[in-house]
């Protein structure tokens, strides 16, 4: 690489000090009234996390019930067929 170049670099990306005055004039374009408006986002975001947890714990808890009633029903079928075969079996001999 070119010493030159380098020197040029590091002489144009060296810290400066920023100019008299140059915080008040940034201070002084930035709008007052924005921190309500992203308090008022801030507290939607929270709404929001807040409706989709309450939301997924109601879905798990149904799936749950449904996942015990599935099985309730898949052991009443079992002790059905079982109860035919042993009828079946009875009337046949």
């Amino acid at each position: 690489m070119n010493f030159d170049f380098e020197e040029e670099l590091r002489g144009a990306l060296k810290r400066k000090e920023p100019a008299k005055g140059f915080a008040e004039r940034v201070l002084r374009q930035v709008p007052r009234k924005p921190a309500v408006f992203a308090r008022g986002w801030a507290s939607l975001a929270v709404a929001a996390s807040l409706f989709a947890g309450v939301f997924g714990v109601m879905r798990y808890e149904e799936n749950r019930k449904g996942e015990h009633a599935k099985e309730q029903l898949m052991l009443a079928l079992r002790i059905t067929a079982k109860t035919f075969d042993t009828v079946e079996r009875k009337l046949r001999n």
